[in-house]
């Protein structure tokens, strides 16, 4: 199925295409992210971007639906967890870490098609986890950060003779189901599944390297290192006491600027709760600009940079609203 999509993609031939519109529904539209065990959504992805003249318009727009619902999906996930990482309870399994990456492709791609900012910062949400924004504060990939595997399980490093292993790859990271001798000696089943991973050459079920997992970490990676948009960035994992919207800066501005907001965590709400958080800015007449947030936000201090340079010189406000609170500031765009 992969193979009729790649092969139609470089020589628009029709057999080619033929064969992919009778199997796509026998394959299922986008129901997962890709996998060792399945390329289904490889070749959905290979057909939904090809530029060949002859391809069949009903079945792309079937498979851009069914993208846009798995992006939605996925955004879902994300969105239960405190460190927004697109993992759900039983998903922590030997290599975890190609899941998380493997659905920042899916949201990337999603992204590429509807330009949606929330599949962006979700995907980057993603490579953040990976890069240390997790529960056993490590960056998953070797040589990198200040803290990374020393000891993963890989024959080539543990046999060199050399202290450091070879940089630049990817463990499996956490496996709830303790699949390894090392794992169950060091955890329990009631142990968090975020917290199941030891930097241990005998972790294979944890630390284990394998090129399959590192593929989508050069594909995320090099995304976010040739592409940017106006992202949400949370500053802080601590949860304020209370609601604080501050001023923008630099105030005047032109054409950026930088907002930052605090939401804490609500009286009965635990810890890990979220709300619908929207922030906007509004001209002197009251008439919404932009959108620049609105969507499900866990308790911490956020910033998103506002660029105005569509706009004309004036005043203008953002406001915050989360639930029942809102809060305005004004800011000044000279050019």
């Amino acid at each position: 199925f992969w193979a009729a999509a790649e092969l139609f993609a470089a020589t628009g031939d029709s057999v080619y295409n033929n064969y992919f519109i009778s199997h796509y529904t026998q394959n299922g539209l986008f129901s997962y992210e890709m996998s060792w065990q399945n390329v289904n959504s490889m070749a959905q992805l290979t057909y939904l971007f090809c530029k060949q003249n002859n391809i069949n318009e009903f079945v792309k727009n079937n498979l851009s639906i069914s993208l846009n619902n798995l992006c939605s999906k996925f955004l879902s996930i994300s969105s239960k967890d405190y460190l927004n990482v697109d993992l759900k309870h039983g998903e922590f399994y030997w290599g975890s870490n190609s899941k998380v990456l493997n659905r920042a492709i899916i949201l990337i791609m999603g992204y590429t098609l509807f330009n949606t900012n929330e599949y962006y910062n979700s995907a980057l949400e993603q490579l953040n986890y990976i890069m240390g924004i997790n529960g056993n504060n490590i960056s998953y990939v070797t040589g990198t950060g200040s803290v990374s595997p020393m000891n993963p399980h890989h024959r080539p490093s543990a046999s060199d003779g050399i202290v450091d292993p070879i940089p630049g790859l990817l463990v499996g990271g956490s496996d709830q189901y303790l699949e390894d001798a090392a794992l169950n000696s060091a955890y329990t089943s009631s142990t968090p599944p975020e917290l199941c991973y030891l930097d241990n050459q005998n972790s294979y079920a944890s630390n284990e390297i394998a090129i399959n997992w590192n593929a989508p970490l050069v594909f995320v990676s090099g995304f976010f290192t040739t592409t940017s948009v106006s992202t949400i960035n949370k500053l802080n994992y601590a949860v304020p006491s209370d609601f604080k919207v501050y001023q923008n800066f630099p105030n005047p501005f032109n054409p950026t600027t930088d907002i930052k907001f605090a939401i804490p965590s609500l009286k009965g709400d635990c810890l890990f709760s979220s709300r619908i958080t929207s922030l906007r800015v509004f001209d002197v007449l009251g008439r919404e600009v932009s959108t620049l947030v609105n969507r499900e936000l866990k308790p911490g201090i956020y910033e998103i940079s506002f660029n105005g340079s569509n706009l004309a010189s004036g005043i203008y406000y953002y406001q915050l609203k989360f639930g029942n609170y809102i809060s305005s500031k004004k800011m000044i765009l000279v050019k």
